[in-house]
């Protein structure tokens, strides 16, 4: 196990989050996907903690609708809204998960 690992560096951001770079370099549309997941994310979170179905963890549902939104962030150039764009992926998401568990509990 990593000695840093949930450290905090002394410029306030985790080794390897997003306020470090990671490592990573960052060319094309990904700086301006890490500038929208900051101004969208506790809005989405949010929304995933109301409509997320009991056991069904919403930061998951959270990072997933951000992991599609990424998969097909240049196309994405004629999106109006995209923040209207990732929280109908993450209620569909919600919504699916709900379907799942209500499955489930009718076997």
């Amino acid at each position: 196990m990593s000695a840093n690992v949930g450290v905090v560096s002394e410029e306030g951001s985790a080794p390897g989050s997003l306020g470090d770079g990671g490592g990573c370099r960052l060319d094309g549309p990904e700086p301006d996907f890490v500038e929208f997941v900051h101004a969208v994310q506790p809005a989405l979170e949010r929304l995933l903690k109301r409509l997320a179905p009991r056991g069904c963890d919403p930061f998951d549902l959270a990072a997933e609708a951000l992991a599609r939104v990424y998969a097909r962030w240049t196309s994405l150039g004629d999106v109006q809204n995209k923040k209207a764009w990732v929280m109908r992926v993450a209620t569909n998401l919600a919504y699916d998960a709900r379907t799942r568990g209500a499955r489930r509990a009718d076997r």
